[in-house]
């Protein structure tokens, strides 16, 4: 991770746990790890059990969502700017809302025509969504959300730094990255059916344990959704025609999917205090 004065990667440990290698990032499979006997539904069944249904087709893992807040102050000028470009955003003229773009080194962003509870400007492109505190505000200077294509090309560290570039055209930062939520993934092909276990077959301490249909369509499971820690089960192919991500379907071809074959996202979402708590945030 970066500091005013110096790099380092941002928060090692965990990073380097979810992204391991290059294969990780671009999707590639492990060739001796391509395909795996799925065990007897359960979260807590071991991959070699002998009571078997189906295979597992492992496609792509990583990091698929990273926030991201530095403390620091916006320049006096880029805050005029911003707050120039805000009422342009805010204006009933369309010709007036195209101007409301900031632009930063190769990114062109977008800026919003509100703030949030905490910050003043949200400016988003196709990279980040970077929301920003006037100066001298007790909030973070900036907080940041990551894309998950963009982080579909780049490794988080990768991905931080050329935030860090962007944040540093913008004001002074004086902290290295905070890590408020970090959202893992895997996808994997299998024919295995996910509504053939119940609620009771997640071991969880979570409070909730919640399964989703879409016209009698099976969609996926949530585990524990508001909590420190949250696990979900779904239909990746069906959100990908909702969310336009035509982007991914490449990648798993290129790990050995085959047209025709269901596609399910296993996901977890650890938020700050978690990772605080496991010593993987300060």
């Amino acid at each position: 991770m970066q500091t005013p004065k110096a790099k380092s990667s941002i928060n090692d440990e965990i990073l380097d746990q979810a992204t391991t290698g290059e294969a990780a990032r671009t999707g590639a499979s492990r060739a001796d790890a391509d395909l795996v006997v799925e065990a007897v539904p359960s979260n807590t069944a071991i991959n070699n059990c002998n009571s078997l249904s189906g295979l597992i087709k492992f496609l792509r893992w990583g990091v698929d969502s990273l926030y991201l807040s530095y403390q620091g102050n916006l320049h006096p000028e880029v805050n005029q700017q911003l707050a120039d470009l805000k009422r342009l955003a805010q204006s009933e003229n369309p010709l007036e809302q195209a101007k409301a773009q900031f632009s930063v080194g190769e990114h062109l962003f977008e800026v919003k025509d509100k703030g949030s509870s905490m910050f003043s400007y949200v400016i988003e492109d196709n990279a980040f969504r970077i929301q920003l505190s006037r100066p001298s505000k007790a909030a973070p200077m900036a907080y940041i959300k990551l894309s998950s294509e963009y982080l579909t090309y780049k490794t988080p560290a990768a991905a931080e730094e050329a935030l860090y570039k962007v944040l540093s055209n913008l004001g002074v930062i004086e902290s290295s990255a905070n890590v408020s939520r970090i959202d893992l993934f895997v996808d994997f092909s299998s024919d295995l059916n996910m509504e053939s276990w119940t609620r009771e077959s997640w071991v969880t301490h979570a409070s909730s344990v919640n399964s989703y249909a879409v016209d009698n369509h099976f969609t996926g499971w949530a585990i524990g959704l508001g909590g420190v820690m949250a696990g979900r089960l779904y239909d990746k192919l069906l959100e990908i025609t909702k969310s336009n991500k035509s982007y991914l379907i490449p990648l798993w071809q290129k790990a050995g999917w085959v047209i025709g074959e269901p596609i399910w996202r296993l996901e977890f979402e650890y938020k700050r205090q978690l990772l605080t708590q496991k010593g993987f945030a300060a």
